[in-house]
């Protein structure tokens, strides 16, 4: 920033009658001309000026000069510092290139420049400040070099620095003791080609509040062939007693050769906050930015045993082939597909194949098409699939198979070699040719050619049903009273719809602004009283006119001495509002008059004012006006209305077979309506879409749980159960709907309270008709009205009763069912060491609590353990 001056110019009298010196030394009077008086040195002045500027413009184009700030010190390990480049009396005028330094990155720099003249020397500067980022200790040095400015090619001086341990902030603690990180592998040891788990993990103390982490830097060895990394999970631990939160990243690699494989370190970028600084009324927090690098790890991969068998095709991992052929009759001439398809986990990016396959020579082969997939967002789990077209050339009884593959199996450690089931194929003769007999009008066949007749046709197997249309909301199963759940939320409602009302009231008060200003009065004539010069007294006068302005009402900008007495005596007394008065109109003296001359105790008497003051003071009261309440209750109503999720457009994903976008869509109105049992249905039809069977017979099972009675829901249920991975006793008895089952689906537990509750109310409306009869005369409708209601009740209670106790832990409104094998551990994390139990899918538990994607389990023994969010489905909420 540039900052000019300006120097004095010459004397001019005004354009008036006046008298000078003539030439000749008499006077000399002119009227309405301007006489400039010129003095000899005038002249001289500005040679003189001129000489300078040009002096201390050539002496700036000497002393320009570029160097490092700092001229040396010492920097932090993976620590990001500045250090600037300093351009004295001269600006760059080209890219500045750095020289390189190993194990040094420099940032894009930001540019200032600010130029000041002091005792008539001016001087110019412009700083580039570099981020820099050293990754090693030791000694670096950052060679001289030329660079390109307006003032020629200036060379910088080279300059070191010591590169140590990096401290956070102030306080004196290494970042290695602040923040870490690890990269491990399932195991120490490996076979080549076996898929291995690895995991990074980054852990920072709490206490330092981490701001953010920046993406992962991993750079895969040669010979390692990696998945993608995972999306990260946050993740906590307590290390050393001291609590620390992190993230966990996840992928899957193998080893192409055998050795020791060194896995190079991985590097990630975090914030953290060291303190804050003020800047005006406010904090600002302090951040600073850190490398972390993990420690490099060693796998020892080993040599796959020998001899492998003759057929082995260098598969590493755990795989399956099926073989079908199709059809198993055929005739001469009519193509028989044989299709064979390896699947499972394992190397595939080595371009693994089927083995070959021995045909007769009486078929006639078609090049095999062959369709390789792998799962999507992963390498290792995959599929391979050849279908063979064989044309048979002639008649008779042929065997296709049995085909045998081998692989190596890293759990077992040795190899194996699967087989498929031979298959037998009988082709028939050619079917002769029909003719038409010309009399007859009909065709006839040969009798010696046998009419082939297919099997009779059967039932095909279940497939998921199209997804529901709209929403529907289940009732929540509990044990109270039902009516208790109607009135418990009124209470809640009623408080929210009185503290919005209360909060509207006061922010639509019409006095609060005359109590803000009232408020700020006393800073006001501190202001004045403590004013050095007599342009501040005005200023702060004009602000004490403006702040009294607010207090009684601001009609207008400017008001009169009468007008502003008028506003205040709406508050005021006449004394009290005169003395107000007189205040105003001193102060305007002091602001308009020739000379600021402010009476001595005009402060004292304008606090003793303020002080005496009293404004109306906000009535709570004030809540209760429909004003108030009315666009509380709107609000209220817009809280309770569940958040609106277009359904629609996760049913045209679904029928475009985007089923990925309509899971996503699906879960959150699942989330945001839990008894929503449609939205249950439609996202385990996503997700059986997926082949994700297990999960979607959870959702499944809670649409079935909150609406038994629809026959889609039911079907899909059924369906859940047989195609799900997992065995739940409690719920396949529901599925086969036999017995007692049968009449306890017919209505959900939520439901089957309700008719518990009305089974209590007719029990009760019989006993008061049976009292009337008795005390106000015996009349027969009475009586067996009464009887009547009476028996309806006790068959709906003993009915309701039985039906509940037949769903047993599903009436839990907290229940959940695990829907995968997951692992029963004592604290919501999985850092650190501590005690774990499998825990097998199909398990049922209530809910206890939920704590950062993780939910505590309870059994009906007492036992409690949390396991991953993701790893339940809750039936109800």
């Amino acid at each position: 920033m540039r900052t000019w001056t300006s120097l004095p110019g010459e004397l001019r009298s005004p354009a008036r009658e006046r008298r000078d010196e003539c030439p000749n030394g008499s006077r000399c009077s002119r009227s309405g001309l301007r006489l400039v008086s010129r003095k000899p040195g005038t002249r001289l002045g500005r040679l003189l000026v001129a000489l300078w500027f040009g002096a201390t413009t050539a002496l700036a184009a000497t002393a320009a000069d570029v160097h490092w700030e700092p001229a040396g010190g010492t920097l932090g390990v993976g620590q990001t510092s500045s250090i600037e480049l300093v351009f004295e009396e001269c600006e760059p005028t080209a890219a500045i290139t750095l020289p390189q330094i190993p194990d040094v990155s420099f940032g894009r720099p930001s540019q200032s420049s600010q130029t000041s003249i002091v005792n008539f020397k001016m001087s110019r500067r412009t700083v580039l400040s570099y981020p820099v980022l050293p990754i090693r200790k030791g000694r670096i040095t950052i060679p001289s070099f030329e660079v390109e400015t307006d003032q020629g090619k200036l060379r910088v001086t080279a300059v070191s620095f010591e590169i140590g341990d990096a401290t956070v902030g102030r306080s004196n603690l290494s970042i290695e003791s602040i923040a870490g990180s690890h990269l491990t592998t399932d195991s120490s040891a490996v076979w080549a080609g076996q898929v291995f788990g690895l995991k990074y993990d980054l852990l920072i103390v709490r206490r330092f509040n981490p701001t953010g982490v920046a993406n992962l830097e991993w750079n895969a060895p040669a010979g390692l062939v990696t998945e993608p990394w995972a999306e990260p999970q946050n993740i906590s631990a307590v290390v050393e007693n001291e609590p620390r939160v992190g993230v966990e990243y996840r992928t899957r690699a193998y080893a192409r050769d055998s050795g020791t494989l060194t896995i190079p370190p991985a590097t990630q970028m975090i914030n953290l906050e060291v303190g804050s600084s003020a800047f005006g009324l406010f904090q600002r927090p302090n951040i600073e930015q850190y490398l972390i690098t993990s420690p490099s790890t060693t796998l020892t991969v080993r040599s796959l045993p020998s001899p492998a068998p003759a057929d082995f095709m260098k598969a590493v991992g755990e795989f399956k082939l099926t073989s079908t052929v199709v059809p198993q009759a055929a005739a001469v001439g009519e193509p028989v597909t044989w299709t064979l398809k390896l699947e499972g986990t394992g190397n595939w990016p080595e371009n693994l194949a089927l083995p070959s396959r021995e045909v007769s020579k009486d078929f006639q082969l078609i090049r095999p098409q062959v369709n390789r997939t792998t799962k999507d967002g992963t390498l290792f789990e995959g599929s391979v699939t050849e279908d063979v077209v064989l044309v048979p050339t002639k008649a008779g009884t042929y065997t296709l198979g049995p085909v045998s593959y081998s692989f190596f199996n890293p759990k077992e450690g040795r190899y194996e070699t699967i087989r498929t089931n031979s298959v037998t194929v009988i082709v028939r003769p050619a079917v002769a040719a029909t003719t038409q007999t010309p009399d007859a009008g009909v065709f006839s066949f040969t009798p010696d050619d046998p009419v082939q007749k297919t099997p009779a046709p059967t039932q095909p197997g279940r497939l998921p049903l199209d997804p529901l249309e709209g929403a529907a909301t289940a009732m929540l199963p509990s044990a109270g009273v039902p009516i208790g759940w109607l009135l418990a939320p009124a209470i809640p409602l009623l408080l929210a719809w009185l503290a919005f009302a209360l909060r509207r009231a006061r922010s639509t008060d019409p006095l609060r602004p005359q109590r803000e200003a009232h408020a700020r009065m006393d800073a006001v004539i501190a202001a004045v009283k403590t004013a050095a010069t007599p342009a501040q007294t005005a200023a702060t006068l004009r602000a004490w006119q403006n702040t009294a302005i607010d207090i009684f009402g601001r009609k207008r900008a400017a008001p009169s001495p009468s007008e502003f007495m008028f506003a205040a005596s709406q508050f005021l007394s006449p004394s009290a509002a005169e003395h107000w008065r007189a205040l105003w109109v001193e102060a305007e003296a002091a602001i308009y008059g020739h000379s600021i001359n402010l009476p001595d105790d005009w402060t004292l008497r304008a606090s003793a004012a303020s002080s005496a003051l009293r404004l109306p003071g906000f009535s709570p009261t004030s809540a209760l006006r429909p004003a108030n309440l009315w666009p509380a209750a709107m609000l209220a109503i817009l809280f309770a209305l569940p958040p609106d999720i277009d359904a629609a457009d996760a049913r045209s994903s679904y029928d475009a077979g985007d089923f990925a976008t309509a899971e996503r869509a699906w879960r959150e109105q699942v989330a945001a309506q839990p008894l929503n049992w449609k939205a249950h249905n439609n996202l385990g039809l996503a997700l059986a879409q997926q082949d994700r069977w297990s999960e979607a017979a959870g959702h499944w099972a809670a649409a079935f749980a909150q609406n038994p009675s629809d026959h889609a829901t039911r079907f899909q249920f059924e369906l859940g159960v047989a195609r799900a991975e997992f065995t739940a006793p409690e719920l396949s008895k529901f599925a086969e709907g036999r017995g007692a089952t049968w009449l306890a689906r017919r209505a959900s537990p939520a439901q089957w309270q309700a008719l518990l509750g009305i089974a209590s109310l007719l029990a009760a409306t019989a006993g008061v008709l049976y009292l009337w009869d008795r005390y106000a005369g015996r009349r027969r409708w009475r009586f067996f009205t009464a009887a009547s209601l009476l028996a309806t009740g006790v068959a709906a209670a003993a009915t309701s009763t039985g039906a509940l106790h037949t769903w047993g832990p599903l009436v839990d409104p907290n229940i959940a069912l695990v829907w995968t094998p997951t692992e029963f551990r004592s604290i919501p994390t999985e850092a650190g060491e501590q005690q774990t139990q499998p825990l097998g899918a199909g398990t049922l538990a209530r809910i206890e609590r939920r704590f950062l994607g993780w939910v505590q389990l309870e059994f009906p023994d007492g036992q409690t353990g949390w396991v991953r969010r993701e790893t339940v489905v809750p039936l109800y909420r």
